[in-house]
């Protein structure tokens, strides 16, 4: 009988494997085969599930985005509001958070001279902007940040700040 795969999930699994390979060895010298060792799989497998390196690299930008992005829905969803509370599931304070973070950077620093990084790391910047800027117009709309601040201004240079 063969063995049924949730592509989905394997998908999944294997950008997460790729942030692991990325926060230990770097964007730069990471191989397909140290994503490959990290999932626990043969390098082989992985054009099933991505086209090239790069298409490997931008999942595991994806991953850590949206890792940040649901911590940080689930506690601003919480009441009460906690803006503090919402920004700390994302700053890198406890193990998980430092590799992602470390990730991040390292794309921060790869999209300064790749195109197709670039597009995908201004993207995300783009959604951790407007998420801040959510926030923010939470805040003040909770009477806790002056409503006369530029929240467009404000909103990117906190998102800045955290890069």
């Amino acid at each position: 009988m063969p063995k049924i795969v949730d592509h989905e999930k394997r998908r999944v699994a294997l950008a997460q494997a790729a942030v692991q390979a990325i926060a230990e060895v770097g964007i730069d010298r990471v191989r397909v085969r140290d994503v490959a060792r990290a999932a626990d799989c043969t390098a082989g497998a992985l054009p099933h599930y991505f086209e090239d390196k790069d298409a490997i690299l931008i999942a595991a930008l994806r991953h850590v985005h949206a890792n940040f992005r649901s911590r940080a829905e689930l506690r601003a969803l919480r009441l009460p509001f906690a803006p503090v509370e919402v920004w700390l599931c994302v700053l890198p304070v406890n193990e998980t958070q430092r590799m992602e973070w470390k990730v991040w950077l390292a794309f921060a620093s790869r999209a300064a001279h790749d195109p197709a990084i670039a597009d995908e790391f201004r993207q995300r910047q783009r959604q951790a902007r407007d998420d801040t800027w959510l926030v923010l117009r939470t805040m003040q709309a909770n009477g806790e940040f002056p409503a006369d601040q530029d929240m467009e201004s404000t909103a990117e240079h906190l998102a800045s700040s955290l890069d």
